[in-house]
């Protein structure tokens, strides 16, 4: 079964900090199942096309299989919806997850909203009521939690400033095993 929908663009680089960044990074990519979205890697990122669950569920499961616990990893993801509708299945990817926390940001940028802030605001209490809120930053907020929550919620934001903005920008920054959390601990 099919349905017409917008289409939903993702852009996302990582860096894995270590010597063998280059394995991990190719390893995630094949072991991943991108059937339900298109793909294409660049020197500098990959970008998935295609629903928004699906687009999201696969950017979680390659930041689930790629981290191993011990290894600093860091993606940015931008998101944007692109105004071409195309069919799409309703089938949805079923994200690959293990349950690790995750630190970060979220950034939205409503663009040609009047009351932008307005809705950066409603989105960062959104956040707050999810519990994974830290504390607000530039068009957004900080965050801290588990990383089926946190997708879930990425999810949830995705879908309604679709719903309500015409044209918008999602900026997302992940990182999983920080040295200098280590570090933050000693002080």
């Amino acid at each position: 079964m099919a349905r017409n929908t917008k289409t939903t663009s993702c852009r996302f680089s990582l860096s894995v900090m270590s010597d063998n960044y280059k394995s991990m990074i190719l390893d995630a990519l094949s072991k991943v199942d991108s059937a339900l979205v298109t793909s294409s890697t660049d020197l500098l990122a990959t970008t998935y096309i295609g629903d928004y669950q699906n687009v999201l569920g696969t950017l979680q499961s390659i930041f689930s299989v790629v981290n191993d616990n011990n290894t600093h990893i860091t993606m940015e993801a931008t998101l944007s919806p692109v105004n071409i509708p195309r069919e799409m299945t309703v089938a949805c990817i079923t994200p690959t997850t293990k349950n690790f926390i995750v630190h970060g940001k979220i950034a939205i940028y409503p663009l040609g909203y009047p009351d932008y802030q307005d809705y950066i605001d409603y989105l960062i209490e959104l956040g707050q009521n999810c519990g994974l809120y830290q504390k607000s930053t530039h068009h957004g907020f900080e965050f801290c939690g588990d990383v089926t929550e946190l997708f879930t919620f990425i999810q949830k934001i995705y879908r309604i400033t679709e719903i309500e903005i015409d044209d918008f920008v999602i900026q997302i920054s992940l990182s999983v095993n920080s040295p200098s959390l280590k570090k933050k601990e000693l002080f």
